[in-house]
């Protein structure tokens, strides 16, 4: 799919294709995991800037930075006292001396200070991804004369005034003798429990009467008997609303959108006449939603704790179920709204009657929504509601 979407990549920039420029493309593909189902997310620390999880766990910080080999020039751009802009350079020192000059040494140690300063900072972002829990895992050892410290220059080494009284506890294990050649066997030092130490007891346990989880069923239900075309449709506009919802301006209609639609569109298969068609369908549903009172209020982002596209997982009746939430938010009252997109078009007959049908065909799985927030925030206000865009029908209702 990743070469594929090169070549459209390509093919769109107008550039003659060329080998150099395909070979050039193809070096700078990696695989990506399927965000939408993964239940663990590794990532590094620039990475998780701006989202949040209800559980991090943040290991290795025990590590230290290591060590750069020194550059061959330092330089620091700085004011006099006059205000005017100046250059301090410091070479690196000559092989024949043993210290380098006290201006390279200057740079140097502003150097650290501002790498401790980011270090911190990172640290900061990172503890502050979790809602509900936060893991921790570092390593200390002893120095040379016993105590017990983390390395310097590690995340750990951030965090020690609070946490250093957990390592209290430990105690350094015995020095082995030295072998025949009088040097002490190699290894890690390791650090042990006091006599006597006990772990805690193992949480009760979950009772689970089958190994296979139940996905959720519904995500495709309104496809099935659409056929592709429909499917395509339904899964661009949701696209769409979900970029609306997180960055885009209602206000400015669908037309600042085409573009990237005929280009979602495209990267679904689409092409000549039944691309011309989709592109229709989505103008119509996105174009219904931001010319909607009701429809821009959904996708409002002032809303307080909005999300789009919300993955959850939950044991509902004593099974896993996963589940994923199109649009949920608390509105200015303190209700939890949890809406669902239903993309599927209406042609002929009462729409009023096919809304409440719509309404009972997804009443059990916006109900299975409700369940595994009510486990999140059981005394919160809560509503259902399924959304169409194509008409523009609006069905809602508190779950019972």
């Amino acid at each position: 799919t990743l070469f594929f979407e090169l070549l459209r990549d390509l093919e769109e920039a107008g550039a003659r294709l060329t080998r150099e420029r395909l070979l050039a493309g193809i070096e700078g593909l990696h695989a990506l995991p399927r965000e939408e189902n993964a239940r663990v997310h590794p990532m590094t620390l620039h990475k998780a800037k701006g989202l949040e999880f209800d559980t991090v766990v943040l290991p290795g910080l025990g590590r230290g930075s290591g060590r750069n080999d020194p550059p061959l020039l330092r330089w620091l751009e700085t004011v006099d006292e006059a205000g005017n802009e100046r250059l301090v350079l410091a070479p690196m020192r000559p092989a024949w001396e043993k210290k380098e000059g006290p201006a390279a040494a200057y740079i140097r140690e502003l150097e650290k200070h501002k790498e401790a300063h980011e270090a911190a900072r990172l640290l900061y972002v990172a503890v502050t991804r979790a809602r509900r829990r936060l893991h921790l895992l570092g390593h200390a050892e002893p120095d040379a004369s016993g105590d017990v410290g983390p390395a310097k220059g590690s995340l750990l080494a951030h965090l020690w005034p609070a946490l250093g009284h957990h390592w209290e506890g430990l105690e350094a294990p015995e020095e082995e003798p030295p072998t025949e050649t009088g040097r002490h066997p190699a290894g890690p030092r390791l650090l042990r429990p006091a006599p006597g130490w006990q772990p805690p007891g193992p949480p009760a346990d979950v009772p689970l009467p089958s190994l296979v989880e139940e996905e959720e069923p519904s995500r495709d239900i309104e496809f099935d008997w659409a056929g592709d075309l429909a499917r395509v449709v339904g899964v661009v506009a949701h696209r769409l609303l979900q970029h609306l919802a997180l960055h885009g301006d209602p206000g400015a209609g669908f037309e600042p959108l085409r573009g990237h639609a005929r280009t979602l569109l495209r990267r679904e298969g689409l092409d000549g006449e039944p691309l011309e068609e989709a592109l229709a369908l989505v103008a119509t549903a996105v174009g219904n939603t931001l010319a909607s009172e009701r429809g821009r209020w959904i996708l409002d982002r002032n809303h307080r704790e909005a999300r789009c596209e919300l993955p959850l997982t939950a044991l509902l009746d004593g099974r896993p179920r996963h589940l994923v939430v199109d649009r949920t938010f608390v509105d200015a009252e303190g209700t939890r709204w949890i809406i669902d997109y239903k993309t599927g078009r209406h042609e002929g007959g009462d729409p009023e009657a096919f809304l409440d049908q719509e309404k009972e065909r997804y009443r059990t799985q916006l109900e299975a929504y409700a369940a595994a927030f009510r486990l999140l925030e059981p005394e919160r206000p809560l509503r259902v509601a399924l959304y169409h865009p194509m008409l523009d029908g609006w069905r809602e209702w508190e779950p019972g």
